[in-house]
């Protein structure tokens, strides 16, 4: 496996943790712990949560920062979509 596969690899193992992990936090616990993680990966795992569960977790982060990650987890949601269609 060369070193982009591997790193693919690592970011989905990233994303898929972290999502799992803000699946067992309260919204509010969620937003702080998303305050570690940069947008990326903050919109990625976002977009694996129930789309309801997602926007509970937005509403409480930072409003500055809350239209980026929405819109990367939004884009995060399309690709899923169509690489499953």
């Amino acid at each position: 496996m060369d070193s982009g596969n591997r790193q693919l690899l690592s970011d989905a193992q990233r994303t898929m943790a972290l999502s799992e992990e803000l699946h067992g936090l309260p919204p509010p616990e969620a937003a702080e712990r998303l305050r570690r993680e940069p947008d990326e990966l903050a919109g990625r795992a976002l977009a694996l949560l129930n789309p309801a569960e997602a926007v509970d977790v937005l509403d409480h982060v930072p409003p500055e920062r809350r239209a980026r990650v929405a819109h990367l987890a939004n884009r995060s949601r399309k690709e899923l979509r169509a690489r499953c269609a």
